[in-house]
């Protein structure tokens, strides 16, 4: 589009005007009253302007809906890569990034349930600061779930990270804890935190530390987490550890969340058996 800075009326009018007259009819196309109207549409294409002897061209019916749903398409192809980009930065692992709702098989309907009506009500629980906690057996699909919900939100135009708490400490103490500050700002300005595998971690003074500031600073921020756990509602209420009362209180945002039903890692391993022994078959 032309520059047009700090120019007057009438000097956008003489650039624009030589455009606004040219015009070349489609076929189908057909003149009334000294107009050409659009073959398709029948609306008209051109118009009558004031202090013009000819008529200007304007876009038919058809043509501005064309306009639109192309303005549209081009909208949220640029939503869509900014999503794919956020989706990237925040989950780093690709096979968790296909995690999504439209794959669940629905073994625990209630958890599905309620985990989908948490993202899809995201903005409004977010600004109560309010987070789940995600419960079960060893391979019941809490991390699968807590990947779902980051999924949903970030198509949802929102920023959400996942990260392993293993992981995370190892970060957080790597470099001689000279990150630690970077990492702790990345988590707090993100619109979701998914902490995965919490009490997986081992009871040091280090990860206790690293766990309660990231925590502490998302419960000040008042910001949601979805955390995942091997640990009982319970446990989490009345930790054996002292030390890790002062963190696990801070997360008394997050509704519980029980994932029901046998591993599905273990199968997913029953499957892959079966379909190799149908392959030996053969």
């Amino acid at each position: 589009m032309t520059d047009t800075p700090n120019m007057s009326m009438d000097e956008i009018y003489k650039i624009f005007l030589p455009w606004a007259l040219k015009f070349e009819p489609d076929e189908g196309d057909y003149k009334r009253e000294g107009l050409w109207y659009c073959g398709k549409c029948r609306t008209a294409r051109q118009q009558w302007a004031e202090g013009v002897s000819e008529p200007v061209t304007i876009d038919c019916k058809c043509r501005t809906e064309e306009n639109q749903r192309r303005a549209a398409a081009e909208k949220e192809a640029a939503l869509r890569e900014k999503n794919e980009r956020n989706r990237e930065r925040g989950i780093k692992e690709p096979a968790l990034r296909g995690m999504t709702f439209a794959v669940d098989n629905g073994h625990d309907v209630t958890a599905s349930k309620l985990c989908k009506k948490y993202a899809e009500k995201f903005e409004r629980v977010a600004a109560e600061g309010i987070g789940l906690l995600l419960t079960g057996n060893v391979g019941s699909g809490k991390t699968f779930y807590a990947c779902c919900v980051a999924n949903a939100v970030i198509d949802s135009g929102h920023k959400a990270i996942f990260t392993k708490t293993t992981d995370l400490i190892y970060a957080m103490s790597a470099n001689y804890g000279r990150d630690r500050a970077n990492i702790i700002d990345r988590l707090r300005g993100c619109d979701l935190l998914v902490l995965d595998d919490i009490g997986a971690e081992k009871n040091t003074e280090a990860a206790n530390e690293a766990l309660f500031a990231v925590i502490d600073a998302r419960y000040t921020d008042k910001k949601p987490i979805v955390v995942t756990t091997n640990l009982s509602p319970n446990d989490i209420k009345n930790p054996a550890v002292i030390e890790r009362k002062r963190i696990y209180d801070r997360l008394a945002r997050c509704t519980p969340v029980n994932i029901r039903g046998g591993s599905l890692r273990a199968a997913e391993g029953d499957a892959a058996k079966r379909t190799f022994a149908s392959m030996l078959a053969k």
